[in-house]
């Protein structure tokens, strides 16, 4: 019996760059070159809603964030249903600014390396 030389002819895969991200929460996500960035889970993963309702001194909202460990209430209390929505939506959109900015910050490192 002769020497058999075993060659694995199956492509490989090039090597790509992976960015993982771990929440607050525990959750982690990876992020790859050829993630399907237009699916309908990633914008689940930035997903925040509030709720507004009445309460015992007005008005509450509490904000629910897929990446927070639970839904927390705004530190303040409203007198109309309106200025709690208002309050809650400017929030929503400070925290997805975080988000982005947080984004920005990734990329500028990897476009320095």
């Amino acid at each position: 019996m002769s020497n058999v030389i075993y060659h694995d002819f199956t492509a490989k895969k090039e090597e790509c760059q992976v960015i993982e991200l771990e929440l607050d929460s525990g959750q982690t996500f990876v992020f790859t070159p050829e993630s399907n960035y237009d699916s309908d889970d990633d914008d689940l993963l930035l997903d925040i809603n509030y709720l507004v309702q009445p309460c015992l001194f007005g008005w509450e909202a509490i904000i629910f964030k897929n990446w927070a460990y639970k839904p927390y209430p705004l530190p303040e209390f409203f007198h109309s249903e309106i200025a709690a929505e208002a309050t809650a939506e400017a929030h929503k959109l400070e925290e997805l600014m975080k988000v982005e900015s947080a984004f920005d910050l990734i990329l500028d490192d990897l476009v320095d390396e």
